[in-house]
Protein backbone atom coordinates (compact mmCIF):
# COMPACT_ATOMS: atom_id res chain seq x y z
CA UNK A 1 0.00 0.00 0.00
CA UNK A 2 2.54 2.29 0.99
CA UNK A 3 4.97 1.67 -2.41
CA UNK A 4 1.74 2.36 -4.69
CA UNK A 5 1.13 5.26 -2.62
CA UNK A 6 4.90 6.64 -3.29
CA UNK A 7 4.50 4.89 -6.87
CA UNK A 8 1.73 7.61 -7.51
CA UNK A 9 3.13 10.54 -5.56
CA UNK A 10 6.59 10.18 -7.64
CA UNK A 11 5.21 10.02 -11.00
CA UNK A 12 2.78 13.55 -10.89
CA UNK A 13 6.34 14.82 -10.01
CA UNK A 14 7.69 13.88 -13.11
CA UNK A 15 5.01 15.99 -15.84
CA UNK A 16 6.68 18.41 -17.53
CA UNK A 17 6.60 21.46 -16.16
CA UNK A 18 7.40 20.93 -12.65
CA UNK A 19 10.96 20.81 -12.75
CA UNK A 20 10.89 24.57 -13.29
CA UNK A 21 10.47 25.11 -9.76
CA UNK A 22 9.44 29.15 -9.52
CA UNK A 23 6.71 29.37 -7.04
CA UNK A 24 7.83 29.00 -3.04
CA UNK A 25 7.37 25.18 -1.95
CA UNK A 26 4.71 26.38 0.63
CA UNK A 27 2.59 28.33 -2.01
CA UNK A 28 2.13 25.22 -4.37
CA UNK A 29 -0.34 22.89 -5.29
CA UNK A 30 -0.75 19.24 -6.05
CA UNK A 31 0.12 16.22 -4.48
CA UNK A 32 3.52 13.95 -4.67
CA UNK A 33 0.77 11.67 -6.06
CA UNK A 34 0.17 12.19 -9.48
CA UNK A 35 3.68 12.87 -9.80
CA UNK A 36 4.99 9.26 -8.55
CA UNK A 37 2.31 7.91 -11.22
CA UNK A 38 4.72 8.98 -14.02
CA UNK A 39 8.34 8.32 -12.93
CA UNK A 40 8.86 5.25 -15.34
CA UNK A 41 8.14 7.26 -18.31
CA UNK A 42 10.52 10.49 -17.73
CA UNK A 43 13.44 10.62 -19.61
CA UNK A 44 17.19 10.78 -17.43
CA UNK A 45 17.68 14.41 -18.86
CA UNK A 46 14.01 15.27 -16.92
CA UNK A 47 14.63 13.07 -13.68
CA UNK A 48 18.05 14.97 -13.28
CA UNK A 49 16.49 18.37 -14.11
CA UNK A 50 13.53 17.46 -11.48
CA UNK A 51 16.49 16.53 -9.00
CA UNK A 52 18.24 19.46 -9.03
CA UNK A 53 15.31 22.07 -8.91
CA UNK A 54 14.42 19.75 -5.48
CA UNK A 55 17.68 20.01 -3.93
CA UNK A 56 17.71 23.85 -4.70
CA UNK A 57 13.85 23.97 -3.44
CA UNK A 58 14.88 22.00 -0.42
CA UNK A 59 17.95 23.84 0.48
CA UNK A 60 16.16 27.51 0.19
CA UNK A 61 13.36 25.92 2.80
CA UNK A 62 16.04 25.09 5.10
CA UNK A 63 17.47 28.38 4.84
CA UNK A 64 14.31 30.08 5.48
CA UNK A 65 13.77 28.09 8.93
CA UNK A 66 17.72 28.80 9.54
CA UNK A 67 16.02 32.59 9.19
CA UNK A 68 13.08 31.85 11.40
CA UNK A 69 15.32 30.25 13.75
CA UNK A 70 17.70 33.12 14.07
CA UNK A 71 14.43 35.76 14.75
CA UNK A 72 13.14 33.19 17.58
CA UNK A 73 16.56 32.89 19.02
CA UNK A 74 16.56 36.56 19.32
CA UNK A 75 13.18 36.70 20.83
CA UNK A 76 14.01 34.42 23.03
CA UNK A 77 11.06 32.33 22.92
CA UNK A 78 11.51 28.91 24.05
CA UNK A 79 8.61 26.83 22.40
CA UNK A 80 9.23 28.70 18.79
CA UNK A 81 13.28 27.48 19.37
CA UNK A 82 12.16 24.39 19.98
CA UNK A 83 9.48 23.89 16.82
CA UNK A 84 11.89 25.57 14.37
CA UNK A 85 14.47 23.25 15.32
CA UNK A 86 12.38 19.75 15.16
CA UNK A 87 11.64 21.05 11.85
CA UNK A 88 15.01 22.34 10.73
CA UNK A 89 16.49 19.07 11.87
CA UNK A 90 14.14 17.25 9.65
CA UNK A 91 14.50 19.31 6.54
CA UNK A 92 18.36 18.93 7.02
CA UNK A 93 18.41 15.58 7.11
CA UNK A 94 16.04 15.23 4.18
CA UNK A 95 18.25 17.41 1.75
CA UNK A 96 21.47 14.81 3.06
CA UNK A 97 19.45 12.04 2.08
CA UNK A 98 18.24 13.47 -1.33
CA UNK A 99 21.77 15.00 -2.04
CA UNK A 100 22.45 11.39 -2.04
CA UNK A 101 19.99 9.63 -3.89
CA UNK A 102 20.67 12.26 -6.56
CA UNK A 103 24.05 11.55 -7.44
CA UNK A 104 22.96 7.67 -6.86
CA UNK A 105 20.36 8.25 -9.53
CA UNK A 106 22.95 9.92 -11.67
CA UNK A 107 25.24 6.67 -11.90
CA UNK A 108 22.34 4.37 -12.15
CA UNK A 109 20.99 6.57 -15.32
CA UNK A 110 24.66 6.20 -16.26
CA UNK A 111 24.54 2.61 -15.94
CA UNK A 112 21.37 1.97 -17.64
CA UNK A 113 19.90 0.86 -14.84
CA UNK A 114 16.78 2.21 -15.23
CA UNK A 115 14.97 0.57 -12.06
CA UNK A 116 17.09 1.84 -9.77
CA UNK A 117 17.06 4.95 -11.45
CA UNK A 118 13.48 5.17 -10.56
CA UNK A 119 13.70 4.37 -7.16
CA UNK A 120 16.24 7.07 -6.58
CA UNK A 121 14.31 9.89 -8.36
CA UNK A 122 11.42 8.42 -6.77
CA UNK A 123 12.85 8.87 -3.08
CA UNK A 124 14.49 12.93 -3.65
CA UNK A 125 10.34 13.63 -4.79
CA UNK A 126 8.95 12.18 -1.36
CA UNK A 127 11.45 14.00 0.34
CA UNK A 128 10.84 17.16 -1.84
CA UNK A 129 6.97 16.43 -0.83
CA UNK A 130 8.19 16.07 3.09
CA UNK A 131 9.87 18.93 3.65
CA UNK A 132 7.49 21.19 1.92
CA UNK A 133 5.11 20.04 5.24
CA UNK A 134 7.84 20.43 7.51
CA UNK A 135 8.11 24.10 5.73
CA UNK A 136 4.78 24.46 6.45
CA UNK A 137 4.96 23.64 9.76
CA UNK A 138 7.96 25.90 10.36
CA UNK A 139 5.57 28.49 9.23
CA UNK A 140 3.04 27.21 11.90
CA UNK A 141 5.58 26.87 14.62
CA UNK A 142 5.64 31.15 14.14
CA UNK A 143 2.31 31.91 12.38
CA UNK A 144 0.23 32.63 16.00
CA UNK A 145 2.46 34.80 17.51
CA UNK A 146 -0.87 36.82 18.64
CA UNK A 147 -2.59 34.42 19.98
CA UNK A 148 -2.35 33.13 23.64
CA UNK A 149 -3.48 29.96 25.17
CA UNK A 150 -6.18 30.00 27.50
CA UNK A 151 -10.44 30.31 27.34
CA UNK A 152 -11.84 32.88 25.37
CA UNK A 153 -15.58 34.45 26.02
CA UNK A 154 -17.59 35.49 23.85
CA UNK A 155 -20.35 38.27 24.78
CA UNK A 156 -23.44 37.51 22.64
CA UNK A 157 -25.63 41.09 22.30
CA UNK A 158 -28.55 40.92 19.50
CA UNK A 159 -31.55 43.32 19.82
CA UNK A 160 -34.15 42.24 21.88
CA UNK A 161 -32.01 39.69 23.88
CA UNK A 162 -32.74 39.84 27.30
CA UNK A 163 -30.99 39.06 30.60
CA UNK A 164 -33.07 36.36 31.09
CA UNK A 165 -32.73 34.05 27.98
CA UNK A 166 -31.07 31.33 27.89
CA UNK A 167 -27.25 32.39 26.24
CA UNK A 168 -25.52 28.98 27.39
CA UNK A 169 -23.85 27.01 25.61
CA UNK A 170 -25.69 23.57 24.69
CA UNK A 171 -22.60 21.56 24.88
CA UNK A 172 -22.35 20.81 29.13
CA UNK A 173 -18.93 18.64 28.26
CA UNK A 174 -20.97 15.56 28.78
CA UNK A 175 -21.62 13.32 25.83
CA UNK A 176 -24.74 10.55 26.92
CA UNK A 177 -25.06 7.82 24.09
CA UNK A 178 -27.00 4.31 24.65
CA UNK A 179 -25.93 3.00 21.65
CA UNK A 180 -22.01 2.34 20.60
CA UNK A 181 -21.19 3.94 16.81
CA UNK A 182 -20.89 1.36 14.23
CA UNK A 183 -17.50 0.19 13.41
CA UNK A 184 -15.35 2.25 11.84
CA UNK A 185 -12.09 0.27 11.78
CA UNK A 186 -11.61 -3.09 11.17
CA UNK A 187 -9.26 -3.43 13.83
CA UNK A 188 -11.07 -2.62 16.60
Amino acid sequence: MLLKTLSRALAGLAVAGVFAVAVPAHAQEGGVGGQLEQSSSTTPKEKKEFSTAALAEMQAASKSVSKLLEQAEKEKDIVKIQCLTKKKAGIQALVEVSESSALSMEEAIGSGDTQRADHEFRKVAVALSKVRQFLAEADACVGDAGAAPGVTEVDVTAEGLTDSEDTEPIYDGIIDVDVDPPDTSPYF
